[in-house]
């Protein structure tokens, strides 16, 4: 082999590897209804007891979905709002319970921040994946907000933002990172 093919080789196994990388979705942030219940795969960095966020190299968040819960116990889906390098602050029902996106250059970071009395506690101590806003509200119907035109949502609260809810009054709110 030439050097040239060498180099043309190892380029294309490169691009290659960078894109079967970053081509993987990353596991979702989940907000359950009831207790708020707050759920992250990959683990979210505990800022205080008021706050905690996921933030994960080079992933930014893709989408909201809002999911019915049935009688069964199972979701389905509402609806998907497009959040993809958009600027946006999701606030519960009873605005105690704040989560957002801030933008780096290589991710999207997501703080949730507890801005009444309570506490976010972990569900199982040592384990930074499940936690728990143990409020008396539902975080729905919640409030998307966006800093700029909103993009087509099914329940319109203004001019920039959304309401999130379901038929059911249990919702399940997925963050969706790629």
């Amino acid at each position: 082999m030439s050097k040239r093919e060498v180099l043309v080789t190892g380029g294309v196994i490169v691009i290659a590897a960078a894109l079967l990388y970053h081509s993987r979705s990353d596991p979702p942030i989940e907000l359950v209804d009831g207790s708020v219940g707050l759920t992250y795969v990959s683990n979210f960095d505990v800022v205080n007891s008021k706050e905690i966020k996921a933030d994960k190299h080079l992933y930014k968040v893709q989408s909201v979905e809002v999911l019915n819960r049935r009688a069964d116990g199972t979701y389905e889906p509402v609806e998907t709002i497009d959040v993809k390098n958009r600027d946006w602050t999701m606030t519960s029902a009873d605005a105690t319970l704040r989560i957002r996106r801030v933008h780096h250059l290589t991710n999207d970071e997501v703080p949730i921040e507890a801005l009444g009395q309570l506490d976010i506690v972990r569900v199982i101590p040592g384990d930074d994946s499940q936690f728990l806003y143990n409020s008396t509200s539902h975080f729905t119907p919640a409030t998307l907000t966006f800093t700029s035109a909103h993009p087509v949502c099914l329940n319109g609260a203004g001019p920039n933002a959304c309401t999130l809810s379901c038929p059911s009054g249990y919702c399940r709110i997925r963050l969706t990172y790629k």
